[in-house]
């Protein structure tokens, strides 16, 4: 049986990064705005979920998240600005692990959610005290890329979701015991019709307001609840997937099990089209599309193979015996 819960998570996760790389890497001019919307209410909801979910209290956790988060962050801080000045001729030092570099926010942000989860933790309604911090913090005018904080606070409730689903789904299930079999019952007409409503209710909303990038703009009431609407069309989305993923072994699943090399090596792709305005473009628009989304799997597969992950871990691995005492897993 954990066998099957970890193809699953591992396929939630694999199906996220190959999102984050269509996200960042497919130029076609053809891909649907819609798409673009559905991988926005998607791919990040997804990891922070299966994150806070596999994610623990216990005092040793700092340590676990700096060596997994915080050392890849500066390892691959430096390697991106290098990776930069040689495209460039151009660096950038100020700030230089503050203001985050292209994508690495993440990383960032998800170490301060661990670092975050035993003081949540303590209080009696968690995940309620979250998602109030995720609306009032829009209020702040913030550069985005400072630490990731913009989108620490939104993205946390959904963190705090993973990390409590098991309790949270054991007590539903003892209170309502006839809503939990009808939902069970009836999964896939409810999955159907919840992706038909979520496709209209992000169809209606803007791109700004969904990237959680920007401080509100205009009348600050009606951008409160435009952000519960997209946190709670996040959590509906990241709820019928996790229902909805296959439990056995597939191709996503060595994606999610390699997801960080995935994405932290996609990085130097993404930046390179980015400072040289690289867009793949073949025959017509169609095929461009095809040829897009076909770079984007071959992207992401190569990326995933073991061999990677191991040397990365490795490096991780050296850099972390340099500065921290023996970690016990």
């Amino acid at each position: 049986m954990t066998h099957e819960r970890i193809h699953r998570f591992d396929n939630l996760k694999g199906l996220a990064i190959l999102m984050i790389v269509c996200w960042h890497l497919n130029t076609s001019e053809m891909f649907p705005m819609l798409g673009h919307k559905i991988l926005y209410i998607t791919a990040l909801p997804l990891f922070f979920f299966v994150s806070g979910y596999f994610s623990k209290t216990s005092s040793d956790q700092y340590a676990k998240s700096f060596k997994r988060l915080l050392i890849p962050y500066i390892i691959f801080t430096i390697v991106l600005k290098l990776f930069r000045f040689m495209l460039t001729g151009k660096i950038d030092i100020s700030m230089i692990f503050i203001q985050t570099s292209v994508g690495l926010w993440f990383l960032v942000a998800l170490f301060f959610m661990k670092v975050m989860l035993p003081l949540f933790d303590k209080f009696r309604y968690p995940l309620l005290t979250a998602f109030i911090c995720a609306v009032f913090f829009g209020i702040i005018d913030i550069h985005p890329n400072i630490l990731g904080l913009t989108r620490l606070f939104a993205y946390f409730p959904i963190f705090l979701m993973g990390f409590y689903y098991n309790s949270y789904k054991e007590k539903l299930t003892e209170i309502q015991p006839k809503l939990i079999n009808y939902y069970e019952k009836h999964f896939k007409i409810i999955f159907v019709l919840g992706l038909v409503l979520i496709l209209i209710a992000i169809d209606l909303l803007d791109v700004r307001v969904m990237l959680f990038k920007t401080p509100y703009a205009g009348n600050i009431l009606f951008e409160m609840i435009k952000r519960v609407a997209v946190i709670l069309i996040e959590m509906a989305m990241v709820l019928l997937l996790n229902r909805a993923m296959t439990n056995k072994e597939s191709i996503l699943t060595k994606f999610g099990r390699n997801s960080m090399a995935i994405y932290m090596l996609h990085m130097f792709i993404l930046i390179y089209f980015m400072d040289m305005n690289v867009k793949l473009y073949v025959a017509n628009d169609i095929i461009t599309l095809i040829a897009n989304l076909a770079f984007v799997f071959v992207v992401t597969l190569i990326l995933s193979a073991d061999i990677i992950t191991k040397f990365l871990n490795r490096i991780t691995d050296f850099v972390a015996d340099l500065i921290l005492k023996p970690i016990d897993y």
